[in-house]
C-alpha cells in the first residue's frame, strides 16, 4: 500500500501535461455551472471510487521473441455525479488514470490519462432523449488489443466522441430508437491513423408479447480517415433480430444482416450473432458470439469475430469469485487472432472497501508471424463511497 501511495505525489501531478489539464479543468468548470443552475429541486448522487493497484505482467510486449516482465502501480480516482428532477437527469463521471512502472525496456510508458463524461436524459409522455458528451485518454496498446487484438508500440488514443438517443413508444407494443455517435479518434506516439466516424442506427421493435421482441435495424457509418493515402469508406447495414425472455432466469437473443462496404476495399458480407443470459440466486453466465465490424486505427473498418464468456458466482455476502474468456478472429488478410482467460476472486473488506485478485493469461497469433503469451497477476484494493 506504501508503494501505491507513493505513487501519487507531487512529482506524479507535475508530469501531468498542461493540455490535459485545461480540458479537464473546462469540461469540470461547464458541467459545475450546468449543476449549480438545476440545484433548486434536484436529488444530488455522489460516488468517489478510487481503485489502487499493483501488477505483475510477464509480457507487457506481447512479443514472441523477447520478454520483459513488469511490475505496473496504478491508482485511479473517479467521481461520479447524477442529478434527477423526475424529468431531467445529468451525469458527470470524471476519472484520472496514474500508473508507473519497474522496467524501462519495455515499451510502457508512465502515464496520467484524464477521462470525462457529461450526459443528460429527458423522459417524456412516450419519448426519451439522451446526449453524452465524451473525452478521454488511454494506452493505444490496449485499446487496440480490444478493438484489433494487436498490440502495438506504447502510444496515447486520445477520443472526443459525442452521442445521443431517442425512443419513441407508438405503442404498447411498438417502439423506434434512433441512436446516432460521432468519433473523433487521433493518435500520438504511435503509427496508427487518426480518423473521425460517424454512425446513425435506427432500430424498430414490436412486442409480439412479453417475452417476444422482434427487431429491424438499419446502420449507416462514414469513416473519414486522416491521411491523403486512405480513402474514406461508407458502411450500410441491415439487420433483423429477436431478444426472448425464455424464463425469470434465462435471456437470449439472435441477429443477422448484411454489411455493405464502399471504398478502396468495397465489399459484402453477413454478420450476425448470439446472446445468452442466465442467472439464478448466486450465479450470472453471460455468453456472446458475433461477427461485428467497426473502425479501427489500423485503417479502415474492421470485420472480425468474437466469442466472450463470463461467469460469476456469489460465494456470500462478502464474496465472489468469477471466469471471463475472450477470443477474437480478425478477417482481414494478415488473419491475426488474439485468445484471453482470466479468473478473479473479491472480498468485501468492510462498507467501502473491497479487495480483488486477478489472474490473466492472454495469447496472440498471426498468420506467418511469432506467436506470443503473456501472464498477469494482479491486486487491487478499491474504496467506494456513496453520498458522501
Amino acid at each position: 500500500m506504501a508503494s501505491t501511495q507513493r505513487l501519487v505525489s507531487k512529482k506524479s501531478l507535475s508530469n501531468f501535461s498542461s493540455k490535459n489539464l485545461f480540458v479537464l479543468k473546462f469540461l469540470v468548470g461547464l458541467s459545475v455551472s450546468i449543476i449549480a443552475q438545476q440545484v433548486c429541486a434536484v436529488e444530488l448522487q455522489k460516488q468517489v471510487i478510487v481503485p489502487l493497484g499493483v501488477e505483475y505482467d510477464t509480457n507487457p510486449d506481447m512479443s514472441g521473441a523477447i520478454r520483459y516482465p513488469v511490475w505496473r502501480y496504478t491508482v485511479a480516482p473517479r467521481l461520479v455525479l447524477n442529478i434527477d428532477d423526475g424529468s431531467n437527469n445529468w451525469l458527470v463521471d470524471g476519472s484520472i488514470l496514474l500508473q508507473r512502472h519497474s522496467n524501462d525496456d519495455v515499451v510502457l510508458k508512465h502515464r496520467e490519462d484524464p477521462s470525462l463524461i457529461l450526459g443528460w436524459k429527458r423522459a417524456f409522455e412516450f419519448n426519451t432523449f439522451s446526449v453524452n458528451a465524451n473525452y478521454s485518454e488511454a494506452s493505444s496498446r490496449l485499446t487496440e488489443f480490444k478493438t484489433t487484438g494487436i498490440v502495438t508500440a506504447e502510444g496515447t488514443t486520445r477520443t472526443k466522441s459525442i452521442d445521443g438517443n431517442w425512443l419513441h413508444a407508438f405503442s404498447d407494443k411498438l417502439m423506434l430508437s434512433v441512436a446516432g455517435l460521432h468519433d473523433d479518434i487521433s493518435y500520438s506516439g504511435v503509427a496508427l491513423t487518426d480518423y473521425t466516424a460517424s454512425t446513425i442506427s435506427p432500430t424498430l421493435t414490436y412486442s409480439l408479447n412479453e417475452k417476444v421482441d422482434p427487431f429491424v435495424q438499419l446502420r449507416y457509418s462514414h469513416y473519414n480517415p486522416d491521411d491523403v493515402l486512405i480513402d474514406s469508406s461508407n458502411l450500410v447495414a441491415a439487420i433483423v433480430g429477436v431478444n426472448v425472455k425464455a424464463t425469470d432466469s434465462f435471456n437470449w437473443g439472435i441477429r443477422a444482416g448484411l454489411n455493405d462496404v464502399s471504398g478502396a476495399e468495397s465489399r459484402t458480407f453477413w454478420t450476425g450473432g448470439v446472446t445468452g443470459d442466465y442467472t439464478t440466486t448466486n450465479t450470472r453466465t453471460i455468453v456472446e458470439l458475433a461477427r461485428t465490424i467497426g473502425a479501427a486505427g489500423i485503417g479502415g473498418y474492421l470485420e472480425s469475430d468474437n466469442l466472450k464468456v463470463g461467469w460469476a458466482y456469489d460465494i456470500s455476502q462478502v464474496n465472489r469469485a468469477g471466469v471471463d474468456l475472450a477470443w477474437h478472429k480478425s478477417k482481414a488478410a494478415d488473419k491475426y487472432e488474439a485468445r484471453q482467460f482470466g479468473g478473479w476472486y473479491e472480498h468485501d473488506l468492510n462498507k467501502h472497501w473491497l479487495a480483488r485478485l486477478s489472474v490473466i493469461h492472454r495469447e496472440s497469433q498471426f498468420v506467418g508471424g511469432a506467436d506470443a503469451a503473456a501472464n498477469i497477476v494482479g491486486v487491487t484494493a478499491v474504496f467506494n463511497s456513496l453520498n458522501f
